[in-house]
């Protein structure tokens, strides 16, 4: 533990900090970037809303490391504060490949919608926070998110 309010010592604290917080720091700013700062030249879209990119990514977009250039995208920030989110995803044809990563604020993947899980026919899911109840819906599968 450090006692001392030396610089030396709030870079050692830093240091000893950045495992356990770095992900969470980076991902608040991807969520600023993507979705709370209109004027980000990375803006997609206002949280709950899906963003559909209609390119593929390239080596310029730094917004998320390591995309892969041969793919396009879709984003969308959840807010769960208020209520659970509901996402459906269309039926689609067996030859392609369609999926939905869902990654809490901590960088821990809370689970997957795809052609493993779900198959190529469309499904709808609900997504809820820690503090939400699950409505009396019928769904095709629950996923909770601790953030």
């Amino acid at each position: 533990m450090v006692h001392s309010t030396s610089p030396d010592a709030f870079s050692a604290a830093a240091r000893l900090a950045v495992p356990y917080g770095l992900a969470t720091v980076d991902l608040h700013r991807i969520l600023v970037n993507f979705a709370l700062d209109p004027k980000s030249p990375e803006f997609k879209a206002p949280p709950n809303a899906i963003y559909h990119a209609r390119d593929l990514a390239d080596p310029g977009d730094l917004s998320v490391v390591a995309m892969n250039v041969d793919t396009p995208y879709s984003y969308a920030w959840l807010d769960l504060r208020t209520g659970p989110v509901l996402l459906t995803m269309p039926a689609h044809d067996p030859g392609r490949y369609q999926s939905a990563q869902l990654v809490d604020l901590y960088s821990y993947i809370v689970g997957y919608v795809s052609p493993r899980t779900t198959g190529s026919t469309s499904g709808t899911f609900l997504i809820r926070g820690p503090s939400n109840t699950t409505p009396d819906l019928a769904v095709d599968g629950v996923f909770d998110c601790p953030t």
